[in-house]
């Protein structure tokens, strides 16, 4: 299992997008680069990975999506081998006062720095807004790739969406979209993170394995 992780907040969306593609690179051309975060024991193991299952969250699932055309652009083979699951996807991109209150690490707006000035510091609100080049971008190619044979590679594998979000637009006719899993009780933040009572997200990604 690897983690990664992006700068949500001074860093723009392509920026995070760029880090993400060479992070695969890596994981599928290059593993053993990746060694020096990996056990000690595995250390003189050869590794190759053959399937790779991403679980994004949010504006993760976008870049998760920017990465994919990216990788179709690049002629990446990886890009067959990867499986997707996105929690609250930011597919249509999100409310402002979400999003900055998301930015601002999810505190209240009436408590958080007044918009217009997040929006200077944070240029990833903007980034995450419908009309923003990022988003239409991203929808405008998933368009062109749906009728062509990279079709499956930009398709969703999973796609979970909490019955209460109040951070990004849902929007269940976007192009490919598979019909969403709604979870009931959970919100924008807590719709991927599992805990005792909450088995869902360990599931889902556990049926793509």
């Amino acid at each position: 299992i690897f983690y990664f992780g992006y700068e949500g907040i001074t860093v723009q969306a392509d920026n995070s997008v760029v880090d993400f593609f060479k992070f695969m690179n890596t994981l599928f051309e290059k593993p053993s680069n990746l060694l020096q975060y990996a056990h000690e024991n595995r250390k003189d193991k050869p590794i190759h990975y053959g399937e790779v299952v991403i679980a994004a969250h949010s504006l993760g699932a976008l870049m998760t999506r920017r990465c994919v055309l990216l990788a179709i652009d690049q002629n990446k083979s990886w890009v067959g081998s990867v499986k997707k699951i996105f929690f609250a996807p930011a597919d249509s991109g999100g409310r402002l006062p979400g999003i900055v209150s998301q930015a601002m690490g999810g505190l209240p707006i009436m408590v958080n720095l007044p918009v217009a000035l997040a929006r200077i510091f944070a240029p990833i609100i903007d980034d995450t807004l419908p009309e923003s080049n990022f988003v239409k971008e991203i929808k405008r190619d998933t368009e062109a790739a749906l009728k062509t044979s990279n079709r499956k590679f930009v398709v969703p594998d999973k796609l979970i969406w909490p019955k209460k979000d109040s951070v990004v637009t849902q929007n269940v006719t976007y192009p490919g979209n598979p019909i969403p899993k709604t979870i009931r009780g959970k919100r924008h933040r807590s719709v991927c993170k599992p805990n005792d009572s909450y088995r869902g997200p360990i599931n889902d990604l556990l049926d793509l394995l």
